[in-house]
């Protein structure tokens, strides 16, 4: 029981904050926002759907992630952060 209960509140959180980012158009998908293996790791506020678009696409906001390093601070252009194999960007980034 403990664990369904972890599972639904765990379900509405996850849907309310979906709910929330369409709210303010922010161009990220359900599979980008709750991911256990590849969450989202760009900057906060992420990217908005571009005017052409009525869904969310995560495009922009993957696009976005790739130039902004683990600390936040903006790449030359050119360079992209990179996840080890095995690590997750946001711990060890390799700039590429």
């Amino acid at each position: 029981m403990v664990a369904v209960g972890m599972l639904l509140i765990w379900g509405g959180y996850s849907v309310g904050l979906w709910g929330w980012c369409l709210l303010r158009d922010y161009d990220l998908t359900f599979g980008q926002l709750t991911s256990p293996v590849h969450p989202y790791s760009g900057p906060w506020p992420p990217a908005k759907i571009p005017g052409t678009q009525i869904w969310p696409s995560g495009a922009a906001a993957a696009k976005t992630a790739s130039q902004v390093g683990a600390s936040g601070v903006s790449l030359p252009p050119g360079k992209q952060v990179v996840a080890a194999p095995g690590n997750p960007t946001a711990i060890f980034p390799v700039i590429t």
